[in-house]
């Protein structure tokens, strides 16, 4: 009975041994893993690098946003006027990208009142707009379609042709008005001629 009791209590501190060496890497893991190291900062260079790259994959919103927050004075001469010309076109491009929305959205409205043609002409310039983004390029040729498919036929005549102008011309009697009105003194002549003729024979 001796023997056993103490067979258990050497075995007992050497469990906890056991059971503190295994656990204690699993936290400190644990830890290591929650903190990822900080991404270093963009600096002047990259974003300037990375707005260019926006504005050729035409982009021009975004490449405008990046590259107003740039400080020129953080960058090379070189870097500097790269700065100034990419914005300025960025810029311009972004605009035309605006204008070819608006145009569009008066399209939509110039439709919603049953003006086919006002709506042809602005949904024709936003799909037009080289700067125009995908997405509105496709609508606008879609409602511009929709648009020309509501608008009336041109093909119907509006003034009288020549079969209305003959009929117009031409009395009921069926014979030119200035006919009749020449056949009536030639009658009338024939008429007061005859008394005439009659008071010469007695």
């Amino acid at each position: 009975m001796t023997s056993i009791a103490l067979a258990v209590a050497l075995a007992a501190p050497t469990a906890a041994i056991v059971f503190t060496t295994c656990v204690a890497p699993a936290s400190a893991q644990q830890q290591t893993t929650a903190a990822p190291a900080a991404a270093a900062p963009a600096t002047p260079s990259d974003q300037l690098q990375q707005g260019v790259k926006q504005y050729r994959d035409e982009q021009y919103e975004e490449s405008v946003k990046t590259l107003k927050a740039i400080s020129p004075d953080q960058l090379s001469a070189s870097g500097q006027s790269m700065l100034k010309d990419t914005l300025a076109k960025a810029d311009a491009a972004a605009t035309q990208r605006k204008a070819a929305r608006d145009e569009f959205d008066a399209g939509e409205k110039a439709l919603a009142a049953n003006d086919p043609a006002t709506a042809s002409q602005h949904y024709r310039l936003a799909a037009n707009n080289r700067y125009a983004d995908p997405g509105t390029k496709q609508k606008a040729a879609e409602q511009l379609a929709l648009a020309q498919s509501m608008k009336p036929a041109t093909g119907t005549a509006t003034t009288p042709g020549a079969a209305q102008l003959a009929v117009t011309a031409a009395p009921a009697g069926g014979a030119p008005t200035g006919a009749a009105t020449a056949g009536a003194p030639t009658a009338t002549a024939a008429a007061t001629a005859a008394p005439r003729r009659i008071r010469g024979a007695m």
